[in-house]
């Protein structure tokens, strides 16, 4: 059965595959755009360049995004049905990232380390990123978007000394934690350490309050007719 026959007969189809993949090309940009500038940056903390966990991206915040821009109907519907295919594999991606970063950030800040201590680089993002490149079981820092939010985070703009420091501050401190800003967990384990401590002590006092009272009561009975 031809189009014609089923009375799908497109004309100029030529044309109209063209427009379509235009039109697909235009959604996809402005999905990209709303990854690099509002998806991803909300996913990463930008002050430690640490990765956030628990993070569920869905397609009304895409949609929210689409308000904000002078769209026609047409492209609005078919911008959101090409979203909602995309944002599988962004999740996806985002939940390669997770084991990645947590697994294997101090083996990366390692090889970032070497790198810098014996080579004499000019551009020295674009050279770190193309090393990082090249070693295939770091590459994903490059390629998952995730990733090289975190890797810019650590890199871009910054002298060669700075990321040196930095890095290694980081690496004592992986979570971006200072001992100013302990996590909430050590408080609770100095509270029980503090209420353990009293409890020995009054264990103590009770069991010499206890032998001494014995030792008087057996002296007076010996004092008594």
């Amino acid at each position: 059965m031809s189009l014609t026959d089923a009375h799908c007969d497109i004309p100029n189809l030529g044309d109209y595959l063209q427009k379509l993949v235009e039109k697909q090309i235009d959604s996809n940009a402005y999905f990209n755009e709303w990854v690099q500038t509002e998806l991803v940056p909300n996913a990463v903390n930008m002050e430690h360049c640490t990765l956030l966990e628990n993070k569920k991206f869905i397609l009304k915040e895409f949609q929210l995004f689409l308000d904000r821009k002078s769209i026609n109907t047409d492209q609005y519907t078919l911008m959101v049905k090409s979203a909602f295919c995309n944002l599988w594999t962004l999740n996806d991606e985002y939940e390669e990232a997770i084991p990645e970063f947590f697994d294997n950030r101090k083996i990366v800040m390692d090889t970032i380390i070497e790198y810098l201590q014996a080579n004499n680089v000019s551009d020295l993002f674009s050279s770190v990123m193309k090393y990082l490149k090249e070693q295939s079981y770091h590459s994903d820092w490059v390629e998952n978007r995730f990733l090289y939010k975190i890797f810019r985070c650590y890199i871009f703009n910054k002298s060669k000394e700075q990321i040196l420091g930095g890095l290694l501050a980081y690496y004592d401190h992986p979570s971006g934690i200072t001992p100013q800003h302990r996590p909430a967990y050590q408080y609770v384990q100095y509270i029980f350490g503090f209420f353990f401590l009293l409890l020995i002590i009054w264990s103590f006092r009770y069991q010499f309050t206890e032998g001494y009272l014995s030792k008087y009561d057996e002296h007076t009975d010996q004092l008594m007719p």
